[in-house]
């Protein structure tokens, strides 16, 4: 940068530049933006937030819908709906973990069109070793609780399949939004948030649908 009489002032550097593009995508993949800090005003950033907490909303009532169609299921094991919190947690911590680390590889330039698939093979490699230690530690705790083997497969297995499902959506949403021109910090926050909660709900309680007609 140089003033008036063309006297070198300061400079802006690559990172910089960086910085401020991370700092925008963290901003939107936290379904806000920066202008929060421009217009401080309750209204304001009322209007920011409010729809994606709209959409938060819709995904929870359709998670609710999930629940209600399981409620066969519920009534005859209710001890399953422990575990429900666990498995939306999970479901949408993980997947938000891959889709901040795609997103991120995407603006650095770190995840390239001929990295997409070292990307998503080391996610899903990930995937099965964090689905293996969380799946196999839930799936203990579950048993011991409740002193029944059929909880302990059912949770075990569902939390395994919840996190390799939720971490390959998460890395695949923003490249997909990428491929299409769409700014890939859009797709990840609430959007995946809200996703894995409905995944993971229907993976569980289909599990432990089937579980019972098979062993019950």
């Amino acid at each position: 940068m140089v003033d008036n009489a063309g006297t070198l002032v300061g400079r802006i550097t690559v990172d910089d530049v960086m910085d401020v593009i991370e700092e925008e995508d963290m901003y939107k993949m936290a379904g806000t933006s920066e202008a929060e800090m421009e217009r401080p005003s309750v209204l304001g950033i009322a209007r920011t937030r409010l729809p994606w907490l709209l959409v938060g909303v819709l995904g929870s009532l359709l998670s609710g819908g999930v629940i209600q169609a399981f409620k066969v299921t519920l009534e005859g094991m209710f001890t399953l709906a422990t575990f429900l919190p666990v498995i939306m947690a999970i479901g949408g911590s993980s997947g938000l973990q891959a889709c901040t680390v795609t997103v991120r590889g995407l603006v650095t330039g770190q995840v390239s069109s001929g990295m997409v698939w070292r990307t998503v093979l080391r996610e899903m490699g990930t995937a099965v070793l964090m689905g293996i230690v969380c799946g196999g530690l839930a799936s203990g705790v579950a048993w011991v609780w409740f002193g029944q083997a059929l909880i302990g497969v059912c949770v075990g297995v569902s939390i395994f399949l919840v996190i390799c499902l939720a971490i390959g959506f998460g890395v695949a949403t923003p490249l997909i939004f990428d491929r299409l021109d769409i700014d890939p910090a859009v797709a990840s926050g609430p959007f995946i948030t809200i996703s894995n909660d409905i995944l993971g709900v229907f993976i569980y309680l289909q599990m432990a649908t089937l579980l019972m007609k098979i062993f019950v």
